[in-house]
């Protein structure tokens, strides 16, 4: 019996494998071509890359519509496996070696292998005159893209070491140039035939910001290195250590375009702006914030260089910027910029609301003219508070009141006698319908009690539950923050505008130095989140209002906890250190 259930096991097993493999062959594989470098030399090598996402265990892509254009050094096939956050994938790679025999524009075909197709891919390949330096066995070369530019534009720097001889322990001092900002981009190696020798090449590319107008002067660089280094620990000979050279370079730096003044010259090769706005729940509403993210796109372009956007001040808005956030990219072709400016927005009237336009310009260093990049207007109507109908309502029915007792509209006395009279006269009297009615406003009242006494009664039980922890000796500030925050979750249920204040300073001082004083009225020292600063303001500002505005105006709690639990992503669990803060590590 055993046995069977066994046998029955293993089937199962195999099934199962046969039906994952054929949905992963089943699933449209991918191919995609890609190569280290698009501009190459003729005589130098580049890395032609094509992935599969499948395994491919016999076979492979016909890579004879190359030989034509290129010679082929090498080609090598790679089967991968990966699995990062439970999703699996797996991938079949070749990779190849090309020498490309002719100069010009060259198109590396798009490759068909099992079902999929690559893209295909123009390569630049520049003559390369025959100079004194290549007759030597290793020599330095440097490059610049531009030898006329302006100031704070992007200039690439090329460092090459060319050798057809083994080095070893090759050491550069880091590229420094007086009056430029440097930084590192990019490093490879490939290889480059001349004459028919084959030579290595070892590339450095840096980008050069230029801080002033003049001559740039770019020093000569200096490699050290071991030649014919000993191949085992009994030999004898140590190698030969050589000094390679650059020649120093010049560039011309021009100042800024008359067109600009120095505070907002910003150069770059391309430039885009692109804007969001938060759809709050409910639409847009008085006192709810909103936030509009604006976000700057731009090539060869450092963020020291960028100001910091100002769109300007809104009709019937309050303004909260937050810190900008920059995310530099560096490949061989330079720096990317990417910037990211939030503003949060509380609108302060009902009505329409008009962002109006936001321009940039900015200098194209790609064809040396102005232009000016631009976010569009945006409309949004804005509904009053849910607080200003009713104090609206509220009104109303107190400008009806005294208008029932108005002399220009008598009542008569005699009948409102008799209704008063049939009132003390006894349930009895009463007809069915009117009891009816009786009965249900009594059921309303009596479920109004009910419901505020549940209110209070939880109230309180929050209220009384969280101080203990939050005061108890001995816990981290990690578990001081997280009770506090969990309290003020609990607190916020309840609508108590007191109840959630306390609660929010109690979360403040968990989380934040024991330095620190924090204040609702201005919480910008402490935390960045502008939509927690105007709610905090707003909160503190509501308790010490007049008592019927203050009871009239609803708060947005949810909106609250949003805004907390961003904040609390800001900064280090456990900051606070009211009960876990570590002594020094040297007693004095």
């Amino acid at each position: 019996m055993r046995q069977h259930v066994t046998d029955i096991s293993r089937r199962l097993v195999s099934i199962l494998m046969l039906a994952l493999l054929f949905s992963m062959n089943a699933k449209a594989a991918e191919l995609t071509a890609s190569v280290d470098r698009t501009q190459v030399a003729l005589g130098e090598s580049l890395t032609l890359s094509l992935r599969l996402d499948s395994q491919i265990f016999s076979g492979r892509p016909d890579f004879s519509m190359l030989i034509p254009y290129f010679e082929i050094v090498a080609n090598t096939q790679s089967r991968q496996m990966r699995s990062v956050n439970g999703k699996s994938e797996s991938w079949t790679q070749w990779n190849l070696t090309l020498m490309p025999k002719t100069a010009g524009t060259i198109l590396i075909p798009p490759f068909a292998f099992a079902g999929a197709r690559s893209d295909a891919i123009t390569l630049e390949v520049s003559e390369r005159p025959a100079g004194a330096a290549v007759q030597s066995d290793y020599f330095v070369e440097m490059d610049i893209d531009k030898s006329r530019v302006y100031r704070q534009e992007q200039v690439l720097v090329t460092l090459r070491l060319v050798s057809a001889v083994t080095l070893s322990e090759l050491t550069l001092a880091p590229l420094t140039v007086e009056g430029a900002r440097v930084e590192r981009l990019d490093e490879r190696q490939y290889a480059r035939q001349h004459n028919g020798r084959r030579f290595m090449v070892y590339e450095l590319i840096y980008a050069l910001f230029p801080k002033q107008s003049g001559v740039l002067e770019i020093p000569s660089q200096h490699f050290m290195a071991v030649k014919n280094a000993p191949r085992s620990l009994f030999d004898r000979f140590n190698g030969e250590r050589v000094r390679l050279s650059s020649e120093p370079r010049q560039i011309e730096v021009l100042p800024p375009d008359s067109a600009f003044n120095a505070a907002d010259w910003l150069p770059a090769s391309r430039l885009t702006l692109s804007q969001t706005f938060s759809e709050p729940a409910g639409g847009y509403q008085v006192g709810v914030p909103v936030t509009r993210t604006i976000t700057l796109k731009a090539d060869g372009v450092e963020a020291a260089t960028v100001a910091p956007l100002n769109p300007g001040s809104i009709s019937g808005v309050k303004v909260y910027p937050e810190p900008a956030q920059n995310d530099e990219q560096k490949s061989a072709h330079g720096l990317s910029l990417q910037r990211t400016e939030r503003f949060g927005l509380v609108p302060t009237q009902p009505g329409t609301l008009t962002v109006p336009a936001f321009t940039l310009r900015w200098w194209d260093t790609s064809s040396n003219q102005v232009r000016t990049a631009e976010l569009p207007a945006r409309t949004f109507q804005v509904q009053a508070a849910a607080g200003v109908a009713v104090s609206a309502a509220a009104d109303t029915r107190t400008a009806v009141a005294p208008a029932l007792s108005s002399p220009a509209e008598p009542v008569d006395v005699k009948e409102v006698g008799d209704t008063h009279g049939k009132s003390l006269s006894g349930w009895s009297e009463l007809s069915g319908s009117q009891l009816l009615w009786t009965q249900l406003l009594w059921a309303v009242v009596c479920a109004l009690f009910a419901a505020l006494w549940w209110r209070e009664r939880r109230r309180r039980i929050v209220a009384e539950q969280p101080s203990p922890a939050l005061h108890r000796t001995g816990g981290s500030g990690q578990n001081q923050e997280s009770l506090a925050f969990k309290s003020l979750q609990q607190v916020c249920l309840t609508d108590d505008q007191t109840e959630i204040r306390q609660a929010l300073l109690a979360w403040l001082k968990a989380m934040l130095p024991a330095s620190a004083r924090p204040a609702l009225g201005d919480l910008s020292p402490w935390v960045t989140d502008p939509v927690l600063i105007a709610l905090a303001r707003q909160l503190d500002a509501r308790l010490y209002a007049a008592e019927a505005e203050a009871q009239t105006e609803g708060f947005a709690a949810k909106l609250l906890l949003e805004a907390v639990a961003r904040e609390r992503k800001k900064h280090p669990a456990g900051a606070g250190s009211q009960a876990g803060e570590l002594p020094p590590l040297y007693a004095a």
